[in-house]
């Protein structure tokens, strides 16, 4: 190969490398102090009787109701803190549609629980499971009160929970093995859960349980082709 040659290759490769989508940089989905770019489900100010903002979190009060972002999601990587009082129960939804009357109808859930205060729960509503659907192992899970650190990334089709630095669940959204889980679940009776390829985050607050947010961010994954097809941005 001349030299004349390998100077061509290289701007060609350089070229490519510069077209190749790369995931961005992390956003802050909460600034510590306000609501901004967040706002109660299917409409309505914050805070509200089920949601303020105490020492650096947003904190689920005994009211009910779900908070959603400004923004969707498709693909994404999503990191999060989260603390429970004792028998807490709750959960983070994504690509979650407003249509539906509650997040979970059509949104994926990431659980959080006390898991001890609320012992013998199936693993499919654990900590860090999907929600009725894909279980949670190992049992990583901090005692209530104490912070647990959380990831959702969602590349297409696959998705991975991790909880305290551990991988807790994986699955392939419309395998073989995904929609028998949801046929044998309590999500069969929602026909479009999982099937939006997009939508806000949630912070759920359906059983008025006491629950802490912090130290959300999140970046966008685009299409690289690693596994599977992109979903909607």
């Amino acid at each position: 190969m001349t030299a004349r040659t390998g100077l061509y290759l290289s701007a060609a490769l350089l070229a490519a490398c510069a077209a190749t989508p790369r995931e961005s940089t992390w956003e802050p989905l909460f600034d510590g102090e306000t609501f901004q770019g967040w706002y109660a489900y299917q409409g309505g100010e914050l805070p509200n009787d089920a949601w303020h903002i105490e020492d650096g979190a947003i904190v689920a009060l005994s009211g009910r109701g779900e908070i959603v972002t400004d923004a969707s999601y498709g693909d994404f990587e999503l990191e999060f803190s989260w603390r429970v009082s004792e028998g807490a129960n709750s959960g983070v939804f994504y690509r979650v549609d407003e249509a539906a009357e509650q997040v979970h109808h059509v949104g994926l859930g990431y659980q959080i629980l006390d898991n001890v205060g609320q012992g013998g729960r199936p693993l499919t509503e654990q900590a860090g499971a999907c929600y009725g659907v894909v279980p949670a192992s190992p049992d990583v899970t901090r005692p209530a009160g104490e912070w647990n650190s959380a990831a959702i990334e969602v590349r297409g089709d696959r998705v991975a929970h991790r909880l305290n630095g551990r991988v807790v669940a994986e699955f392939v959204l419309g395998s073989d093995a995904w929609l028998q889980a949801v046929a044998n679940g309590p999500m069969k009776s929602h026909p479009r859960f999982g099937r939006a390829p997009s939508g806000p985050i949630a912070l759920q607050n359906y059983h008025g349980h006491t629950v802490a947010y912090r130290d959300l961010r999140i970046r966008r994954i685009p299409d690289v082709g690693m596994f599977g097809p992109g979903r909607g941005r």
